[in-house]
């Protein structure tokens, strides 16, 4: 089987496991399973030190097999403090395999507190005993246990994760970004680019999104912004030799606002293939690893409907997509901005409902407390013009409810007043 092995790489993966099964239930010996076990510590150990995925130790297939083997490797050993936990915990978090992680590294939290045993230290949780008797490992396992959390969809159990993010500036950005604390984003990594203006602090530009300061976030991210141009407006980008999604949603948009279909339609079968391909590679572990990959393939469908259907089917569509509602707003919002976007690049629609869909989406940025984008999509209704009443009391209304929510309450107040 060697030969195969080396010229079929997939064959090897699923079969290595299969034959490490077969060698421990067929010996059966203690020496064997040890030797393995200081192989999978090595491996691992390299794995957290390497910064190439062109090694094998930073290759998501290689990893994950490993991650197969050493799940065999605990059925046959009475040795598993042997196994170092804590780096097979982070190298499932690389394999996007977040149950994976919290498990190994619950258990390497469980082995190092077995040992317990000083006494003035009884008041405190296990994640807070090991962070005080090894800070480095500790604040290891508090971020792997937070991140793994955060990503399988578990926001309560991340409060439980102890509070080393405190601590640590680039920790306490992630701790912002899953409260929903834009501005408190914005504010971390400006004081990060005071310390060193050479960073390139993480979450920057997606915050800034969600500040609505679009014009920041493309001048922030220091090349052509595709997604910040299509929200602006701005089509006098030129395309890329080699396309990303972002560039090619920026295409279709740009060809729908010059009336050219076929180019629309080639542009959105170009992005869904390329996000089709990131599903082939995301884990399954955990349903919301393909969240993202679905709001995108959604976005797609919507730009679609809009380039080949009549408006008003259109919109029956999206007011039935709101009654659903969505999982989280930060999926949901590229999809109500590109809606705005398409409203504003294709002329002689019907204004009334226009101004519905804009006033839905606006009421969703207000409900989720980002009242900077809701002013923003809120503003897209002044090129709408011989609005029905009940359409333009409703669009002052809401205007004012956004002032005095950002605490603008003399500003609120006067509008009140023109209604």
């Amino acid at each position: 089987l060697t030969p195969v092995c080396h010229f079929k790489e997939d064959f090897c993966n699923e079969l290595f496991p299969l034959v490490i099964d077969l060698v421990l239930h067929t010996l059966n010996k203690r020496s064997c399973t040890e030797l393995f076990i200081v192989q999978i510590n090595e491996f691992f150990a390299r794995h957290c030190t390497t910064d190439s995925s062109v090694e094998v130790y930073g290759s998501r297939d290689s990893v994950f097999t490993m991650l197969r083997i050493v799940h065999i490797v605990r059925k046959y050993t009475d040795q598993q403090r042997k196994i170092d936990y804590l780096s097979i915990s982070k190298a499932a978090l690389f394999c996007s395999a977040y149950f994976t992680s919290v498990l190994y590294g619950e258990l390497w939290a469980s082995e190092y507190n077995s040992d317990r045993e000083d006494l003035d230290v009884e008041g405190l949780t296990q994640l807070e005993y090991i962070e005080e008797k090894d800070s480095q490992n500790g604040q290891i396992l508090q971020n792997l246990l937070r991140e793994a959390y955060t990503k399988i969809g578990e926001p309560d159990a991340v409060y439980g994760c102890g509070n080393s993010h405190l601590l640590d500036r680039n920790s306490q950005i992630l701790h912002y970004q899953h409260e929903g604390r834009w501005r408190s984003v914005v504010e971390a990594c400006d004081m990060q680019l005071a310390l060193d203006p050479t960073l390139q602090p993480q979450g920057l530009e997606n915050a800034l999104y969600y500040c609505g300061l679009y014009h920041l976030a493309g001048r922030v991210s220091g090349r052509q912004s595709y997604e910040a141009s299509w929200r602006l407006g701005q089509w006098e980008l030129v395309e890329p030799q080699t396309h990303s999604h972002d560039s090619l949603v920026y295409c279709g948009l740009r060809s729908l606002r010059g009336g050219d279909t076929a180019r629309t339609l080639q542009a959105l079968r170009q992005a869904r293939t390329l996000v089709v391909q990131t599903l082939t590679h995301t884990s399954l572990e955990a349903a919301t690893n393909i969240y993202a990959p679905l709001a995108k393939l959604h976005a797609l469908q919507e730009i679609e409907d809009f380039a080949t259907l009549d408006f008003s089917s259109v919109a029956k569509k999206w007011e039935e997509q709101d009654k659903i509602g969505w999982n989280k707003f930060t999926q949901a919002e590229s999809i109500l901005a590109q809606r705005i976007t398409m409203l504003r690049v294709k002329p002689n629609l019907n204004q009334e409902t226009c101004a519905k869909v804009l006033l839905s989406a606006t009421e969703v940025a207000k409900q989720e407390g980002l009242f900077a984008v809701a002013h923003s999509w809120l503003m897209a209704l002044s090129h709408l013009r011989d609005l029905p009443p009940l359409e333009s009391l409703s669009v002052q209304l809401l205007q004012a409810q956004l002032y005095w929510d950002k605490q603008e309450t003399d500003t609120a107040r006067h509008h009140l007043r023109h209604l």
